[in-house]
């Protein structure tokens, strides 16, 4: 699979703002997986456990949509206080 592909499914699909940040975001998922892969041998050779990348992924998803969610809400509070409601 493509690694943009992977980045895209990251964020629901979504496309990311600006293409500079979606090439950042799939160097940094490529030495992720590169990482994982070096450690997990290493980690074998002693008899320690090794890193699921798509475990740990979805243990870290509850956190991370809290996250958005949180900073969304507070996106919405700035905008209402800045511009206020159309309801006038």
């Amino acid at each position: 699979m493509n690694l943009s592909v992977r980045v895209a499914d990251r964020l629901s699909g979504q496309p990311v703002l600006f293409r500079d940040a979606s090439a950042k975001l799939a160097e940094q998922l490529q030495m992720a997986i590169d990482l994982s892969k070096w450690f997990n041998k290493l980690a074998f050779a002693v008899g320690a456990a090794e890193i699921n990348l798509e475990e740990l992924r979805k243990s870290l998803q509850t956190t991370t949509h809290r996250t958005v969610s949180i900073w969304i809400n507070q996106a919405r509070l700035e905008m209402l206080i800045l511009f206020g409601t159309t309801e006038r």
